[in-house]
């Protein structure tokens, strides 16, 4: 099938590959513009997780000021001491022609549906029916999984380029291979998972490509090396005493400190671990993200082990907000999948019935998958009130982006373009806001006498829905701080409405 084009004056054909590609390309922007407008809706009534992506931009403008990597919230001082997530710098030239917290969100939508065009050029590859190949990476831009990254805080893990490495696997790129390679680690170091599980699949499974262990053993090079790197340099340099371990407190029922201490802990309570492992919930959650696909991994050798993360955060005992809120822990589970779907319909004939059933039933569940995370997300969607929204941005607008924001994680995304924010609440009882501050500086970097801003909401210190979260003891010990440090005379109230109240330090 051929399409024409105007080329200087005269008609050429466009190959069928190329148009499907235009396409698509198109399409994914369209989507990407769509989810774009709906979920800073959502991120500007504060209804969605606000201080992960508080911590990136907070990140960033300290970076932009010579402080590499800092940030003032839970887990300071540095962003490295959690996640490695150096592509953070290739974010700040457009950060500087857009200094927006609503910009790195749209940046981030606009990566995540892009992911459609690397799987386009691999389906093309596998599959060599262009028809087909454009089937497969429209239909995924229904997938849920997208969506659920999407509308996600800014994490840079939802940039990993997994996908685009394959492609330059299957093409021989060897410069490619490695340059999204790069990319992808420096998202974060659950990257590295990833590309180690890629290299058993390309070192364990003979796909006929003459390069395959060549390319399997710099990704098994690069995957362990990676992980040494983070474990034993970056996170130590980084991390301060009394700061905690994210590791640790991930998998905080097995009583370990690190990674190493993982598989032993497993041999040593076998039957916690298959529990885990074999939950039916978070197998079903999975499934509610990834979709079909997912099925289709268990099809292929090659694809089946490129699940083998799984076990990994499934391990997480205790931590399931963190299993059912980040998405992007699955982008393995996305890979393996659509791959597994390829590799199969790959070996079908182009008028196999199986092979259209699969793919209908993949366009078909995936729209099904969509429409129920849309549902979800339009819950919180309800709880939005647009005036009060509106001016309370207004109100955060008149505080100087030189002062220093106390403020609670609801609010802080949009308090985060400054050097020195803090994330807490004023929920203790009978609190000691300096004491506090003091206890504090280890992680935050400071000291209580720099405060200039507290801001509180009455209501709830997290995201979503208001009074979905709403507790009548923690509001009246908030009301209750907030007159103790009126009253202290340090303090005065700058504004006040809706149960939200910011104080300003009193000026002498």
């Amino acid at each position: 099938m051929k399409f024409l084009i105007q080329r200087e004056g005269v008609a050429a054909r466009m190959s069928a590959k190329r148009f499907y590609l235009v396409v698509l390309a198109v399409m994914a922007a369209l989507v990407a513009a769509i989810v774009s407008n709906f979920a800073l809706d959502l991120h500007r009534n504060f209804l969605t997780i606000a201080c992960d992506s508080a911590l990136m931009q907070s990140g960033i403008v300290n970076t932009l000021h010579g402080n590499w990597f800092s940030y003032n919230g839970p887990g300071g001082p540095n962003l490295l001491a959690a996640h490695t997530v150096f592509l953070l710098l290739l974010l700040i030239p457009i950060y500087t022609i857009a200094p927006s917290i609503d910009t790195l969100f749209v940046v981030q939508i606009f990566g995540v549906y892009s992911t459609v065009i690397p799987l386009y050029l691999v389906a093309g590859d596998i599959i060599r029916r262009p028809l087909v190949a454009f089937c497969i990476a429209a239909s995924a831009l229904a997938s849920p999984f997208l969506l659920h990254m999407a509308v996600a805080p800014c994490h840079l893990e939802t940039w990993i380029a997994v996908l685009w490495s394959y492609f330059f696997y299957l093409r021989n790129n060897m410069v490619g291979f490695c340059v999204s390679l790069g990319f992808a680690v420096c998202c974060g170091e659950q990257a590295a998972l990833i590309y180690l599980a890629l290299a058993a699949a390309l070192l364990l499974i003979d796909d006929g490509i003459a390069w395959r262990k060549r390319y399997g053993m710099i990704a098994l090079g690069a995957g362990f090396a990676w992980i040494l790197l983070d474990i034993t340099v970056v996170i130590p340099l980084m991390r301060r005493s009394q700061i905690i371990n994210i590791f640790a407190y991930n998998y905080s029922q097995w009583n370990i400190k690190s990674a190493f201490d993982l598989p032993m802990a497993v041999v040593m309570h076998p039957l916690q671990a298959i529990t885990l492992l074999t939950n039916p919930l978070r197998w079903m959650h999975v499934a509610g993200v990834i979709g079909l696909p997912l099925c289709m991994a268990l099809f292929s050798w090659r694809s089946l082990v490129l699940l083998a993360p799984l076990p990994f955060y499934f391990l997480m005992s205790d931590q399931e907000f963190y299993l059912y809120f980040h998405a992007y822990y699955y982008s393995f589970a996305f890979f393996a999948g659509y791959l597994g779907l390829l590799l199969f319909v790959g070996r079908r004939d182009v008028a196999d019935r199986f092979a259209m059933v699969i793919l209908a039933g993949t366009i078909s569940f995936n729209i099904f998958l969509l429409c129920c995370a849309t549902g979800f997300y339009m819950q919180f969607d309800a709880g939005r009130d647009n005036n009060f929204s509106n001016t309370l941005h207004e109100v955060f607008e008149k505080i100087p982006p030189e002062a220093t924001v106390y403020t609670p994680h609801r609010y802080s995304a949009y308090l985060s373009n400054r050097q020195y924010m803090v994330i807490g609440d004023l929920r203790d009882e009978h609190l000691d806001f300096q004491a506090m501050m003091n206890a504090r500086f280890e992680e935050t970097n400071v000291h209580p006498e720099q405060v200039d801003y507290i801001v509180s909401d009455f209501m709830t210190d997290q995201c979503g829905w208001r009074n979905g979260f709403l507790n009548a003891d923690l509001t009246q010990r908030r009301s209750d701080n907030i007159d103790s440090l009126v009253q202290s005379g340090q303090w005065q109230i700058f504004w006040q409405q809706n149960d939200v109240v910011i104080l300003q330090r009193a000026t002498k």
